[in-house]
């Protein structure tokens, strides 16, 4: 199947979609998932923590700027100035693909992450108590 999309003469987009994970760049997959860990789950870490230590519960959950400034650097400096080349870049129309896999793929497998990350620290937690 072969997504084709034409304005006119002019064909914008001719690209296959059956194998979407072979287009993924590892390492870009790997910082787009860093920078959405980050950001989602931000709350999470730094209440988590204030939990721990109730006696600097105020103190670690300003923290939570912290974790979120993490994210937002990564994405600001990294995930998206390398998209943004990627669709102004004429002469390779594959690479804009190949970056937005590794980004849908990147935030995909940061939310399975920190979910098996927080119900392994709950279910630890729980079984403690």
């Amino acid at each position: 199947f072969a997504a084709r999309n034409f304005v006119g003469n002019k064909k914008l987009i001719d690209f296959k979609i059956d194998s979407a994970y072979r287009l993924i760049i590892f390492p870009k997959m790997l910082s787009a998932c860093a920078a959405y860990f980050f950001l989602g789950s931000a709350f999470l870490i730094s209440f988590y923590f204030a939990i721990m230590l109730p006696e600097y519960r105020l103190t670690i959950s300003q923290f939570t700027t912290l974790f979120q400034g993490i994210g937002g650097l990564l994405m600001a400096f990294y995930v998206e100035p390398m998209f943004s080349k990627s669709l102004d870049n004429e002469k390779d129309h594959e690479l804009w693909i190949r970056n937005f896999y590794s980004i849908i793929y990147g935030r995909l497998m940061s939310f399975l992450f920190s979910t098996f990350i927080f119900i392994s620290i709950f279910l630890v937690y729980q079984t403690s108590s």
